[in-house]
């Protein structure tokens, strides 16, 4: 048997076992606190079901050295994040999943003071850093905003909770797409999962190094491509959910994306990377810019 780590961003640990006859991918807690979040995690995978979006099946679960793991099917492909920096990937395949992923949210979803509550109370939350990081200029900025000027979403739904282009795979085997890394979301908002596509095609936090500075790349047709799916995703949802707010919903739900990555970062290239999304995100909310295409 051949144990491989593989990478993950949760804090978890993640390592695929080779066997003779199959493969599987095992999903450990980092720590005894975390065992009742990645079992949540765990359960929310079990159950989720749609003809939209397939999920590794969840083979086995346990404790070992009083951490809390399970095991899943093994899905061999590529994420749609790579797949798209090597212009591999059609963006109407992206756009298709996307919007048809939403418009079943949308039908689905359930008013709810919860939500709304869920979003103020996360805010109040994430103030706490205000003046913390002085060198994350704009993050006083996002902070007042989002206390003053936010209104938020009052549908639940049924959500992945970090549904970024990293975390949908597509699969060699049967060529569709599966979801891996589901989360536990502190407010199951309708919003949740489109704002994450939104992290990665807007402010490209997918395409970006975490671990280490590169040199800035020439993206001109990745960029390009992902411009034109911005507004096919923008157009599309239009037609399904009429909410004149919409657009205005996601800038601040980013500004909350955002400031949540800032307590776990490790570099600090990181910080400018957010500090700069906080910028572009304030400047599309201030010149009332909704459609981020301009």
């Amino acid at each position: 048997m051949k144990v491989e780590k593989l990478k993950g961003h949760s804090g978890c640990e993640i390592l695929l076992y080779r066997l003779k006859d199959h493969n599987f991918v095992r999903k450990i807690s980092p720590n005894k606190k975390y065992n009742e979040r990645l079992s949540e995690q765990c359960k929310k995978q079990c159950l989720w079901d749609n003809n939209i979006s397939c999920v590794p099946e969840v083979i086995d679960t346990g404790y070992k050295n009083g951490l809390f793991y399970f095991d899943m099917e093994y899905v061999l492909g590529s994420t749609l994040s790579s797949l798209l920096t090597e212009d591999q990937l059609d963006i109407d395949e992206v756009v298709d999943f996307v919007v048809s992923h939403y418009k079943l949210q949308y039908q689905e979803k359930l008013e709810s003071n919860d939500v709304k509550n869920a979003y103020f109370n996360k805010i109040d939350e994430l103030n706490a850093l205000k003046h913390k990081f002085p060198f994350v200029k704009n993050l006083d900025h996002a902070l007042d905003l989002l206390i003053n000027n936010f209104t938020a979403p009052q549908y639940t739904a049924i959500v992945h909770g970090d549904m970024t282009l990293e975390n949908l795979i597509k699969s060699k085997k049967d060529n569709k797409i599966y979801m891996i890394d589901f989360l536990d979301d502190y407010s199951n908002g309708l919003y949740t999962d489109i704002s994450k596509i939104f992290q990665d095609i807007l402010g490209g936090w997918s395409f970006f190094n975490r671990n280490e500075y590169v040199s800035p790349k020439d993206q001109t047709n990745l960029s390009v491509r992902l411009l034109d799916m911005r507004k096919k995703i923008i157009n599309e949802v239009r037609e399904i959910d009429n909410n004149e707010r919409f657009l205005e919903g996601i800038l601040y739900l980013l500004l909350i994306n955002y400031i949540r990555i800032i307590p776990y970062i490790q570099n600090n290239h990181v910080y400018l990377f957010i500090d700069q999304k906080l910028e572009e995100t304030i400047k599309l909310i201030a010149n009332n810019n909704l459609t981020f295409v301009k």
